[in-house]
């Protein structure tokens, strides 16, 4: 098995330099299959891959960096790997098995093809882990229900941090990674704006789980759900970007159309810091929050600290647009604050930005109000149903007497959803779990949930106001 790093590949072909300090944009390719935000237009290399079992694979790699932060997304094609396992299978000499590999239609497949589509999600983790780096969480998980494994490194080097995320759709390994200096916000939004599209440019999201072996026919094809986060969620009309062969030398990769209209938004970030370190790290929060209210652009900020796990909190900022929320980033308190976090965090600063469905704060919340944050994870297919039902609910729980803020929210995910709850006390919350509304919502959310998929509802206390 190789160990070089990921990525060492035979360029063939560079295209224009990466774009720097423009706005994100929704990128969409039809011809590799995916979709994702990149911080401006990409820029293509045409390279090559040596997989697991030696065969050199065609790749490109779109990236793209905005001052000292990159991004990139490499797509390998291993649609080609059983020529090629064939091919060297036959050139074998008589009696050498290790190239020989299996029959047709084996499991192992001639010249070993088949065991490197399987294993090639687990290939890319392992060279991503040869790094010089600290690897500080690994956990399989999916996208779109498309199955991998989440990466997060601290590089030794310059302790700036690398997300990635590896995939293996439609017989092609797909490796997005996000690194950005220390002390920045961690890139998992990158991370969360990735996924799957067709040859139209429809998003791809599956009822059940897709793996290496339902690419392989090894496991039935699931039904789709709907648009997943592809440029089936996007504005109607779009286009995608044209496929990469098609670009000519010394272009960059074409931009999928524009984002969504500038408008409101509002920011959840989650993250843990070490038990000893909750008192720190909540007075740290708090004088982010007071100095976040007074940029330009904030309609709001509140820190949320949760109910027996100190460690856990939820920071809730409310921007007037994107544009308020990128220069918020951008701003020496920001910066200085995260510096200051990162020693004492144990997990991601974990940013997810929402659009609003319904919701507004009536009362302030005070001492022994109750706090709820719940995450809501449906299919594609139930989106649009399950936000009119949030909506109704919204307004309806807005009038009960002991109702503080009730926001619902729908994620960058047009399939996930999050819920912010504000009661007078514990009493009141009571009140509402048992009310006719919230009952109704409940059962017709079950519809509609993925498989294995959260209704996360947690309690949590406000930070001094």
């Amino acid at each position: 098995m190789r160990t070089s790093a990921l990525l060492s590949l035979i360029v063939v072909l560079t295209f224009a330099p990466p774009a720097v300090g423009q706005d994100w944009v929704e990128y969409i390719n039809r011809e590799d299959g995916f979709r994702v935000d990149f911080p401006g237009q990409p820029s293509l290399q045409q390279t090559s891959w040596a997989s697991e079992y030696g065969y050199s694979l065609p790749a490109h790699v779109y990236s793209a960096s905005r001052g000292r932060e990159r991004y990139s997304i490499t797509v390998v094609d291993y649609r080609g790997v059983e020529a090629q396992g064939v091919a060297r299978a036959n050139a074998c000499p008589a009696g050498a098995e290790p190239c020989r590999g299996g029959q047709a239609g084996s499991v192992i497949g001639p010249g070993y093809w088949k065991q490197d589509v399987r294993g090639a999600v687990m290939y890319a983790t392992f060279k991503l882990l040869q790094r010089d780096a600290k690897l500080t969480h690994l956990m399989w998980n999916w996208t779109d229900l498309v199955d991998g494994n989440l990466v997060q490194l601290t590089n030794t080097a310059d302790r700036s941090r690398t997300f990635a995320a590896i995939h293996m759709h439609d017989n092609r390994l797909y490796i997005l990674e996000g690194t950005v200096p220390e002390g920045y916000p961690e890139p998992g939004l990158f991370q969360q704006s990735m996924g799957f599209v067709d040859r139209e440019g429809n998003g791809i999201r599956y009822q059940a789980l897709y793996t290496a072996y339902t690419g392989l026919g090894e496991s039935p094809m699931p039904n789709r759900a709907g648009g997943g986060r592809g440029a089936g969620g996007g504005p109607a009309g779009a286009a995608a970007a044209p496929p990469a062969a098609a670009l000519p030398a010394g272009q960059p990769a074409q931009a999928a159309p524009p984002a969504p209209p500038e408008g409101p938004r509002t920011v959840v970030t989650y993250l843990e810091v070490a038990p000893a370190s909750d008192k720190e790290a909540a007075a740290l929060l708090v004088k982010y929050r007071d100095a976040t209210r007074r940029d330009g652009g904030n309609t709001g900020a509140d820190v949320f600290q949760q109910n027996g796990r100190p460690g856990h909190f939820v920071v809730v900022e409310q921007w007037r647009d994107d544009a308020s929320w990128k220069a918020h980033r951008g701003l020496p308190h920001t910066t200085q604050f995260h510096e200051k976090l990162t020693p004492l965090r144990v997990g991601p600063y974990d940013e997810r930005w929402h659009s609003g469905i319904a919701g507004g704060s009536g009362a302030p919340a005070a001492a022994g109000s109750v706090l709820v944050v719940t995450h809501i994870d449906v299919t594609g297919q139930g989106a649009p149903k399950v936000r009119e039902m949030l909506r109704a609910l919204s307004d309806t729980s807005r009038k009960e007497s002991g109702n503080l803020r009730f926001d619902a929210l729908q994620g960058v995910r047009q399939n996930h959803f999050t819920v912010v709850e504000g009661w007078r006390d514990e009493r009141a919350r009571e009140a509402h779990v048992s009310t006719g509304h919230a009952k109704t919502f409940r059962e017709g959310l079950y519809g509609f949930a993925v498989d294995g998929a959260p209704y996360d509802e947690r309690l949590y206390r406000l930070l001094a106001p």
